[in-house]
């Protein structure tokens, strides 16, 4: 059994993004966030994280931590997340950018 679930945001019969949350060290990660290319900038990306709001306040946790894809980072910040530091990764052109958010109370 998985204690991490999936949670898929679909339109016409499509699969257009998806995102799940795991807990690492006590602390609350947000992992892999993700809209097809084409969709990116028209409003899934935000269907997702409003939905995932959700159980994170279920889990009752105040925060979660984000590590983003550099080209996702704008998106983050956009939606109420904190910049907290740049990691190298094996690939030297690519960083993970570490976030973390407020996960508000309803």
């Amino acid at each position: 059994m998985c204690d991490n679930p999936v949670h898929l945001l679909e339109a016409n019969a499509r699969t257009v993004g998806f995102y799940g949350f795991t807990k690492e060290y006590g602390e609350l990660l947000l992992d892999k966030l993700s809209v097809v290319i084409d969709l990116i900038g028209r409003r899934p990306g935000k269907a997702l994280w409003r939905h995932a709001v959700n159980p994170a306040q279920k889990l009752d946790h105040t925060e979660c931590v984000i590590g983003s894809d550099p080209n996702a980072a704008g998106y983050y910040k956009a939606m109420g997340a904190v910049w907290n530091a740049e990691k190298t990764t094996v690939e030297l052109a690519w960083t993970v950018q570490a976030v973390h958010c407020l996960i508000p109370r309803e």
